[in-house]
Formats: structure tokens, sequence, C-alpha cells
């Protein structure tokens, strides 16, 4: 129907009219679920702040919620929708009224900044705001988001550029972490290009047999020498050994950690099957990512592979960072806990640098904590008063908890981490990582290294 100023309009159910060139706007420009401009909506707002008339520099904001998949598997649709309409209002309240936000896509965001403003304060207000618990489904929920940054400053730039950068700037935040934003910087281009050959070589890594594993000792106060052994993976690439800094996070944002986690385990086994079967007190320690925990058939298949190998569940320990515990109800617990019912141990990696607290140890279903090197790098003498390292022994043993030092260099910090009652002890004074071929110089050597340690324990 036309009405008397020639618009034309639709009646909706309840009889009230309305005008169809306004609802065909919302529908080709507005996010359905949350209220927001849409894609279309983003680059329409976008082109005419690069074209028309500004007082400042033009800022795009890009971000990811990087947990959206995983609430909406383990949670359900119905939470993931609730995540994402909750991050739209704190997105709305963290901006002026003139900033542009919009919804790209199931988890992805964009806001447009035109004028002269601090975009990075901006851009940290956000992060911080979407770092901030949810609760969904009557759970609380911690996310974590990535935001990448671009500005035009001084040059001009076409809307695709501006778009692109923020993307790979988003890209580097994913890399270094999640949980942080990033600015666009120009050498990020040649970073990129890098990581992405370092990621298409990491893709034939498994095939060409080039993963392999060596071991570092970890000796036991209470059976006075090496009865257990790490796994660290390394990286056989073009006749040079890669250390795991330089290759894990690209495996793990690519998602090649997985089959990477799956030969190292498989190496480890078979490599010191024998060595385990010598001694049920023996033991090997492996590192498995956050990433590998939310595969949902990823204890099934650590149990598969043990079983194969004909390796006792009871001698593997499956080293976890904090960050993998992002929220107690999601799959992290379930694979753990499954685990250890079957004999498995559970060792918290780097405790003191993540995201828990020790009010928390009592809510995490592991059985050692690993206290991480910066704590022993306080240790000088031995004569040293550390209150902090003192409290974390004692904590974790009144809640049961086996506890073991890293980074032990000296003979001092060695005696001195006896002393507060650590029950293992790890580092370069007992033996670097060694290949499968040298294991018994390796525990030989550390076990050496620490009955010449004085005085005797009481």
């Amino acid at each position: 129907m036309t009405g008397e100023d020639g618009e034309y309009y639709g009646l909706r159910p309840n009889g009230s009219e309305f005008p169809i060139e306004m609802d065909l706007e919302r529908l080709a420009f507005r996010d359905s679920l949350t209220g927001l401009g849409n894609r279309a909506f983003f680059d329409r707002e976008l082109e005419d702040a690069l074209e028309g008339p500004t007082t400042g520099p033009i800022h795009v904001l890009l971000l990811d919620l990087d947990d959206y998949e995983e609430v909406n598997d383990i949670l359900g649709r119905q939470a993931g929708d609730a995540l994402v309409i909750g991050a739209s209002r704190r997105l709305l309240d963290r901006v002026a009224p003139n900033d542009t936000v919009a919804r790209l896509g199931s988890d992805e965001f964009a806001v447009l900044l035109t004028g002269d403003m601090d975009a990075d304060d901006v851009a940290a207000r956000i992060v911080r705001a979407l770092s901030a618990p949810f609760r969904l489904e009557g759970k609380e929920f911690q996310p974590s988001v990535s935001l990448g940054l671009a500005t035009t400053g001084d040059q001009q730039l076409p809307a695709s550029d501006l778009l692109r950068r923020a993307g790979i700037a988003i890209y580097v935040a994913k890399a270094a972490g999640k949980s942080r934003f990033v600015r666009f910087r120009p050498d990020m281009m040649s970073e990129l290009v890098a990581r992405n050959e370092l990621e298409s070589g990491l893709r034939y890594a498994v095939e060409r047999r080039e993963i392999v594993v060596h071991y570092q000792p970890i000796v036991s106060v209470e059976a006075g020498g090496a009865t257990q052994v790490e796994a660290l993976v390394r990286w056989r690439h073009a006749e040079s050994l890669i250390p795991p800094l330089d290759f894990i996070a690209a495996a793990e944002t690519s998602g090649l950690i997985n089959a990477i986690g799956r030969e190292i385990l498989t190496l480890t086994c078979a490599q010191l099957h024998d060595w385990l079967a010598g001694d049920n007190l023996r033991s090997v320690a492996v590192n498995i990512s956050a990433v590998q925990l939310r595969e949902p058939n990823f204890a099934r298949d650590v149990l598969h592979i043990l079983a194969s190998a004909g390796v006792d569940p009871s001698q593997l320990i499956l080293e976890v960072t904090e960050s993998a515990f992002p929220d107690p109800a999601l799959r992290v617990i379930d694979q753990l806990s499954q685990l250890r019912s079957h004999g498995i141990r559970v060792s918290l990696d780097d405790f003191g640098t993540g995201y828990s607290s020790l009010g928390r140890l009592q809510e995490l279903p592991v059985d050692i904590i690993k206290v991480d090197r910066s704590f022993v790098d306080g240790i000088r003498t031995g004569g040293e008063t550390l209150p902090i390292l003192n409290s974390v022994v004692e904590l974790a043993h009144n809640l049961g908890l086996h506890v073991t030092a890293e980074g032990v260099e000296t003979a001092a910090q060695a005696l001195h981490l006896r002393r507060l009652g650590c029950d293992s002890m790890q580092g370069f004074y007992f033996g670097r990582p060694a290949a499968a071929e040298f294991l018994a110089d390796v525990e030989w050597h550390a076990t050496d290294a620490y009955q010449k340690l004085t005085p005797t324990p009481h």
C-alpha cells in the first residue's frame, strides 16, 4: 500500500503500518541477533569515513571471541548467542555514541573510530571488558578476546588495506597468546610471510619424521636420584634442530599441534618402553597443549597410544599450563579427570605465571605442581628468605600435591629447594635434554649430581 507521503508501507500482524524501505534497510544492514550493524553496514561506514572530511586519523579495530566455538559445543547454541549479545553490549558501553560497532560474523566484531582519540586506550578498555567473566547457563565463563588495530595516520589508505592490516594485527595477537590487542606495524607483513612458511613446513613435519624428542632428567628427593624424565620436542628442519619456543605457538594457532602432540606421545612411548618397564617407579612427563585438550577424543587417543605401546598409564604424567583452565565447567576438566581415573597423573606446569590462584588448586584435577623457574632464580646463596616460594610448597603439600621445582642450575638452589621440602627437581644442574640413546648416561649423571649434594637430607 502507498501512504499519503508517497512511501510504500506494509502491515504488521497487529495491523500497524511500517515503511517497507526502512525494514529492507534493517534487513540489509543490521545483525538480527545483536541489532548491531553487519559487515555490509561496516564496509559502507568505513568507505564514507575514508572518503569524507575527517578531523583526525581513522582507526579500525577487529576482534574475535577466542572461545566462542567451545561455548557453542559445550554449553549449546543458546549460550553462544548469549555470549555474543553480552559482548555486543559491553562493546557499545566502551565506545562513544558516534563510533561504529558491527558484528561481522559469528564471533567477529569491528569498531570504527574517527577523529582525534586514543585508539590504544579504547582497545585496552575493550579487551578488559570482554575478558571479564560472563554468566552463561548458570555457570561463570572466563572468555578471552584477540584484537587487531590499524590506523590511517598520515597515509591515505583504501578500506581493503586498512581492514587487511587490522586482520594481520589480530592474527599476531592470537599467536602472542590471546587476551590482548596488537597495533599493526609494517614489519608484521614480513613476519606473517615467515609464519606462513613455518606453518607450511610444519604440515609435513610428522609424515617426514622430522619431529624428534629429547629427554631431561627429573630427580626425586625420596628416591635419591633420577626416576623421571620430561619429553621435550624438537623439529629437525633444514639441517637444524628447532626448539619448541620457535614453532609450538604456530602449531597451536594452525591446529597442527594435535597431530604433532600424537606423534610426540607415540615416539615417547616407543623410545622409553624398555626403560619404563625396567622399574615401575620410573615415569615420563609429556607436555600437552590446551588446544589438544579441547579435542573431544583426546583422552581416548592417549589411552589408545599407551595401550598400543604397552605402557602403564601410571607411568605417564601430562604437563599442562595454567592457561589450559579458563573455566572449570568446560571440556578440559572432563578430559583430565577421565585420564586420571586410569592412573595418569597431571602436572600444572609453570605454576605462578598464569591465571590460577593458590586457592584454585583444590578445584583443579592435578597431582603435581611445577614451580616456575622465576621463583628458583631468586635463590642465589641458599640463605634467602623467600616467603612466596615457602607458601607455595607448604600449601601444595597441605592439598596433597607433589611439588617439582624447575630451572635448577646450581647446588645452592638444589639444597635450598630440598630444605623447603620440594619433592622433585629439574634443571641444567642435573642434566640437559638428550636423545633417547643417551638416556642411561642422562639418568646416571643426574643421580650422581644429586647424591653429591651436601649436607645430606635428614
